[in-house]
């Protein structure tokens, strides 16, 4: 696929089918996310075990429900939301600074999505897991990170079902020119 088809035909999945991901094709998109434009170092974690991310749904489901956060809020209230849509991969981007590694980890998602979307999968950046994967929660320990290392934001991964909780993107009226 070409990079511009990428870009047009990529779309945040919110819902994923079983099927297990390829290593070939997840060892690719995590190439995608090293390739990315560089700001600071960063690490990725990658979650497969489903019971971690049952674990980690649930967390962050009830984390949801009780932010101050409304659109958080609202979308927990949604029947049947799952905050990670049942995707097969969580990779957790971290980076020891987060003010310098804000910038890495975001340009690594966005590459990553584009891999994706190139290599026939769905992906999601997320970031309400965030909230129940840092220092001093309970699954901060799990994720085996290097020392110092913060999680910063989340992307979903896998084969893409029916977009249950999706929404349609805003006309793009946001362009100005000087000059």
């Amino acid at each position: 696929m070409e990079t511009l088809k990428a870009i047009e035909n990529r779309k945040s999945a919110r819902d994923y089918t079983e099927q297990p991901i390829e290593r070939e094709k997840l060892e690719k998109i995590l190439w995608a996310g090293n390739r990315a434009p560089l700001g600071g170092a960063f690490h990725m974690t990658v979650i497969r075990d489903k019971a971690l991310l049952g674990e980690i749904d649930e967390a962050t489901l009830s984390a949801m429900k009780n932010s101050d956060n409304e659109f958080a809020r609202g979308r927990a209230a949604l029947p049947g939301y799952r905050p990670l849509y049942h995707a097969p991969v969580l990779i957790v981007l971290s980076a020891e600074d987060p003010a310098r590694g804000m910038s890495s980890v975001c340009n690594a998602v966005t590459a990553m999505s584009f891999a994706a979307t190139d290599l026939g999968l769905g992906s999601c950046f997320v970031g309400s897991p965030i909230q129940v994967l840092g220092a001093g929660g309970a699954f901060f320990a799990r994720l085996g990170l290097p020392a110092g290392c913060k999680p910063l934001v989340g992307m979903l991964l896998g084969y893409a079902g029916a977009d249950k909780f999706g929404r349609p993107r805003p006309a793009a009226d946001n362009v100005n020119y000087v000059g």
